[in-house]
Order: structure tokens, then C-alpha cells, then sequence
């Protein structure tokens, strides 16, 4: 959704999805070669942890986010 940024709520976000009884809002960045390192360490790991004084991070690959989900949704409801 173009400018999506200036939306609140709902709208938030470039992606919306319904998981586990809530709207997740999602955001997308695309940068050229600026996660090259994210990849990097990705290659051989299913998920990176990464945290900085703060809150920590997950990342992992969209399909593994897709399968641990489907599974979410199917042993909570």
C-alpha cells in the first residue's frame, strides 16, 4: 500500500495479517544489498536472534513464518 507509513491503525503497515484471533500488522523493506550480512548469517541457521540493549529480535526465513503459523492456528483453535 503506497505511504502506508502515514496510516494509523487497521491501515498500518504494508501487510496485514489474521493470526491467532488478531490482525498482525506486517512491514516491508526492500534495500538492495543492505541485509547481505542478515543472509550471511542466516545460511546455515533457521532463525537469527538479534539484540542490541534492547528488545530481542527474530528473524527468519517467510517460509519457515508460514509453516510455524499454519501450525499455530491449527493446534490453537
Amino acid at each position: 500500500m503506497p505511504l502506508s507509513g502515514a496510516a494509523h491503525g487497521r491501515f498500518g503497515g504494508e501487510v496485514s495479517v489474521p493470526l491467532l484471533g488478531r490482525d498482525r500488522r506486517i512491514e516491508v523493506k526492500l534495500c538492495l544489498n543492505g541485509f547481505r550480512r542478515l543472509y550471511d548469517w542466516l545460511s546455515e541457521h533457521d532463525f537469527l536472534v538479534k539484540a542490541d540493549r534492547r528488545e530481542p529480535l527474530m528473524i527468519l526465513s517467510l517460509s519457515l513464518a508460514v509453516e510455524i503459523a499454519a501450525i499455530a492456528e491449527r493446534v490453537l483453535r
